[in-house]
């Protein structure tokens, strides 16, 4: 089975060429296979089968799905398959695509006031607080201001105002209430936590200043007019 080379030709130096490099499958990044040699397929990318295998039946594992940025309805952005994003409710923002920047909208704020949490007692269960809970055992009330911490949270919706320290912390305590209830719903979309009011509440209380309470008030009284769902 070889090939001559002539009379009286001499086999030093070998003048027979080597013989070419064993071929095999060769797995794609795509999922598809190629017959080559190893280096070939390196050189694309691809994982090699070894020597003499076959491309019949495919013997590459197909390649994962495609993934991309997914909207959640709370606004938050996560990475996935187009199946994932939709088993979650999400959004599918397309193959690729990234969640820095975050590209999915973000929910409307939503509060109501002190006077529908009054009138709507009702909606309280949803909340976790109720309408006998202390003020108390609710918001660190410092001396100056311990007659307040008696009073219910039913109490507190219905505070009056008032021209001194006394007068700010009842008002103050009058929305941060309604901002409790808001946060403790889950169906309002409240941009404050139940947390967050009650650490913002304490600070504001301590500091003793008509004029600190009642910047606390404001900032409260402004989320709680982002609009009510529950009306």
């Amino acid at each position: 089975g070889g090939t001559y080379q002539g009379d009286e030709t001499s086999c030093d130096p070998n003048p027979c060429a080597p013989p070419p490099p064993p071929e095999g499958a060769c797995c794609l990044t795509d999922g598809s296979c190629v017959i080559g040699t190893a280096d070939e397929c390196t050189a694309q990318g691809g994982t090699y089968q070894g020597d003499e295998t076959s491309c019949d039946p495919n013997p590459c594992a197909p390649p994962p799905p495609p993934e991309g940025a997914c909207c959640l309805t709370d606004g938050s952005c996560l990475i996935g398959t187009a199946d994932e994003c939709t088993a979650q409710g999400g959004t599918y923002q397309g193959d690729e695509t990234s969640c820095d920047p975050n590209p999915c909208p973000q929910p409307q704020s939503e509060g109501c006031g002190h006077g529908y949490w009054k009138n709507h007692s009702e909606e309280w269960e949803q909340t976790g607080f109720a309408p006998e809970d202390l003020v108390g055992t609710i918001f660190l009330i410092p001396d100056p201001l311990s007659e307040l911490a008696d009073d219910t949270l039913d109490d507190a919706l219905r505070y009056p105002g008032g021209s001194r320290v006394i007068g700010a912390a009842r008002i103050l305590l009058r929305h941060a209430t309604a901002a409790l209830l808001n946060a403790g719903h889950p169906d309002v979309n409240y941009p404050v936590s139940v947390s967050e009011i009650i650490a913002a509440v304490n600070a504001a209380l301590a500091s003793d200043d008509r004029k600190t309470i009642q910047s606390c008030k404001h900032e409260v009284d402004l989320h709680n007019s982002c609009g009510c769902p529950l009306n």
